[in-house]
């Protein structure tokens, strides 16, 4: 559980960031323009990264060594998991209201 006040709201504000990232991800890999790739890849780089400051923060390891957790499947599985650790994934806000958590997993997930 979160230390204090402050340091849960810290790391919803990372966990909204990554969600961000996802997001940003998930639009420009849409794009079929072989240029755009590298902007996909960048918001890949960036939600993978902050995704590790909390794995870090968390339980002292990346890749996310908690009690029960998982082996992750994919960059969408660790975020999962960080989400649930505190908080309710699907009441979580992202930036301009455009994704949602239910987005994020139907993209992610896709059977």
């Amino acid at each position: 559980m979160a230390k204090n006040k402050d340091d849960s709201v810290k790391r919803l504000d990372v966990l909204k960031m990554i969600g961000d990232c996802l997001f940003d991800a998930m639009q420009w890999s849409k794009y079929k323009d072989p240029s755009c790739a590298h902007f996909a890849v960048s918001y890949y780089d960036k939600a993978e990264s902050l995704i590790e400051l909390l794995e870090i923060h968390d339980c002292k390891s990346v890749g996310g060594f908690d009690k029960g957790q998982p082996h992750p499947g994919n960059i969408f599985d660790r975020f999962d998991w960080l989400c649930k650790k505190y908080h309710d994934p699907e009441k979580i806000k992202f930036a301009c209201g455009i994704s949602s958590y239910q987005n994020l997993r139907d993209y992610f997930k896709e059977e």
